[in-house]
């Protein structure tokens, strides 16, 4: 079957692909299917998601608060 679709685009996730017994067991004396074989997970969206890879930043957040009330300090915002 199909790899399912990754559970995130980054930061890391997992995609799942399951498949179906094409021929069950012949008889009495038929060996069963291994039931830990039924079912596959994998890692996928491993890439970091602070870099902007083909996509487009979004708008930036509102300054933080300023880290001291005089002298020098630093202000931080998001986007």
């Amino acid at each position: 079957e199909r790899w399912s679709a990754c559970t995130a685009s980054c930061g890391g996730g997992h995609k799942q692909r399951t498949r179906r017994v094409l021929q069950p067991p012949r008889g009495e004396d038929g060996k069963p299917c291994d039931a830990r074989s039924r079912s596959e997970v994998a890692p996928c969206g491993n890439r970091s998601c602070s870099h902007c890879i083909d996509g487009a930043w979004g708008d930036w957040d509102d300054w933080g608060g300023c880290a001291a009330t005089c002298g020098p300090a630093i202000q931080v915002r998001h986007r």
